[in-house]
């Protein structure tokens, strides 16, 4: 199928969903950031490379990036022709019509214990898939609201964990109970990064056991919840200083105690202060 050639300048999900297919002429960087929503980005070109989360990897022509709402990331085109991709955000609300499938459609967009989780690279019959699903997606959109659209973006969210679950390393025995779990977990970090979360709480809202919720989501994402955390309000506040945040609105933006103990703990993680951070990255 003919690619829908269609350009329009970055913008901002208004909304609870967005799709579009890209093109940007000559090599291009962008800046750290993150979104408030879920992003999907169909890589149609060649000489790409991202920097997710400290870890930088090429990016293969027909690659799917996918990217939760604390995924602090960079793209970067180094080629001299156009850079080419579909880009599609999503909030969570927006599956609610799905609710039977919604917490199995996203679980890609929080499972991160194998290498390069953020990238996956479809084979032939993968990429005719993504490409055909991709161009009915956004023919759909001319209405946000219509059931074929949401139903489209539910067939690519299944063939997207399809892939993910022949990538990663959990147990046969993990149960979708342990998954909806870390999901929740994941989702209310997310929206209360910046506060004193208690791990109780944490666990109530997760629908299970602190001691079921540390395991499982130390499973799923490599970490513990407190590392979690941490790092949410890292990235978050590398997104805010790179944004032109000063370093002490930053600071408390990002529900750090004071000054002092976010710019240690900020170094620690990063190997520079959050003003060296912001003079290397602002744009």
């Amino acid at each position: 199928m003919k690619i829908i050639d269609r350009f329009s300048n970055f913008a901002e999900l208004h909304g609870d969903f967005s799709v579009d297919y890209r093109y940007t002429s000559g090599a291009t960087k962008g800046p750290f950031h993150l979104h408030d929503a879920y992003e999907i980005v169909f890589a149609l070109s060649n000489d790409v490379e991202i920097t997710v989360n400290n870890e930088t990897f090429p990016v293969p022509f027909g690659s799917i990036l996918i990217f939760n709402a604390m995924d602090l990331h960079q793209i970067r085109y180094t080629g001299n022709d156009a850079y080419k991709r579909f880009v599609v955000w999503f909030k969570h609300d927006f599956l609610n019509s799905l609710e039977s499938m919604r917490d199995k459609l996203l679980r890609c967009f929080f499972i991160r214990n194998f290498e390069k989780s953020n990238m996956l690279i479809p084979n032939k019959e993968q990429f005719d898939f993504f490409l055909d699903a991709f161009n009915s997606l956004k023919a759909y959109s001319t209405n946000p609201s219509t059931t074929p659209l949401k139903l489209k973006l539910g067939e690519i969210l299944f063939a997207i964990n399809e892939m993910v679950a022949s990538a990663h390393t959990l147990s046969p025995s993990t149960k979708k109970a342990h998954l909806v779990s870390v999901y929740n977990a994941m989702q209310y970090i997310h929206e209360k990064y910046s506060d004193d979360i208690d791990q109780d709480k944490l666990a109530k809202i997760a629908g299970c056991t602190k001691r079921t919720l540390c395991a499982n989501f130390k499973t799923l994402t490599g970490m513990s919840t407190g590392q979690y955390i941490l790092h949410c309000r890292i990235n978050a506040a590398k997104s805010y200083l790179v944004q032109g945040l000063s370093v002490s609105e930053v600071c408390y933006k990002t529900g750090f105690a004071n000054f002092s103990n976010f710019s240690r703990t900020f170094y620690n993680h990063t190997g520079i202060s959050p003003k060296q951070y912001a003079m290397k990255h602002r744009v």
